[in-house]
């Protein structure tokens, strides 16, 4: 399951997977994984039975911010506030599906980040200066 953002990452967990991005292509089996940062294809193997979003947790390694907050608001259906200024942050840890406040804290705090709902499913954010 690939989203249409810059940089995604594809585990096979069976069979195979056929990758393709920007003129690349390449043929996943069981235990590989191929990462797409900056238009290009970096493979690498993973040792997981399945993936972690099945248990309800995601897990990120190095992921851009501004991804792991876009893809926090998709799940859990609410917008945030601009994201300028923190395009070069990188997020290494994870979040629960099944409880938002929690989720929010795990991503936000690290970086001293502040936020408010400001009703309507929509956070306002504040970068520390």
């Amino acid at each position: 399951n690939i989203n249409t953002k810059s940089q995604y990452e594809v585990k096979c967990f069976t069979g195979v997977v056929k990758v393709e991005s920007g003129g690349e292509e390449t043929t996943l089996k069981r235990g590989e994984s191929a990462t797409n940062a900056s238009g290009l294809l970096q493979r690498s193997a993973f040792d997981s039975q399945s993936p972690t979003w099945t248990s309800g947790e995601v897990y990120y390694s190095n992921a851009s911010l501004v991804v792991v907050i876009a893809e926090l608001g998709d799940y859990y259906n609410i917008d945030f506030s601009e994201l300028d200024g923190i395009e070069g942050l990188t997020y290494s840890g994870y979040y629960p599906l099944n409880n938002q406040d929690l989720a929010l804290r795990l991503v936000f705090d690290p970086f001293d980040i502040s936020y408010v709902n400001t009703g309507e499913g929509f956070y306002a954010l504040d970068f520390p200066k």
